[in-house]
């Protein structure tokens, strides 16, 4: 290769080497009068409303049911109703959530209590990404549950 095509020569690798300087300059000059990003996210989404998806427990074979929340979100608390259904074993487990954000609201824990006595209260650990909520959980066994302790894991989208 002859040394005037290597060193960018008139016939080199950057023949229209004024014109791509001009370009990058123009957008260095236009990229400057844009106004600045703002310091913070914006406000965190509303969490009120019906959200649906999967609960998945962490039993040997996993069993995947559906997780339906009716939620309520003022500041930094988040309540309503749930439902989980296991359509493989016929469970359908219903009540009532309460539960905490952070100051960003982009995680958070709350406690899922079951309408039947039978079924052992969860806690829940929770991400919020954006309209969905993933997270894991664990139940507690107390004097009256008979359901035991298990754990697993929530993916829902909001509605």
């Amino acid at each position: 290769m002859p040394i005037a095509m290597i060193s960018g020569g008139r016939h080199g690798l950057w023949p229209h080497r004024p014109a791509v300087l001009a370009l990058a300059l123009a957008g260095l000059w236009f990229g400057a009068c844009l106004p600045e990003a703002p310091d913070t996210l914006g406000e965190p989404p509303n969490l009120s409303g019906v959200w649906q998806g999967s609960i998945t427990e962490d039993n040997i074979p996993p069993t995947t049911g559906t997780l339906s929340l009716t939620a309520s979100h003022q500041s930094t608390s988040i309540y309503g109703a749930f439902t989980a259904v296991f359509p493989a074993s016929s469970i359908v487990n219903s009540g009532t959530f309460t539960g905490i954000l952070n100051d960003t609201q982009s995680a958070g824990t709350f406690s899922m209590d079951p309408s039947d006595t039978r079924f052992c209260p969860l806690h829940a650990t929770i991400s919020v990404l954006g309209w969905r909520i993933v997270g894991t959980y664990a139940s507690f066994q107390n004097s009256v549950c008979i359901s035991g302790t298990q754990t697993g894991s929530l993916d829902i989208n909001k509605q």
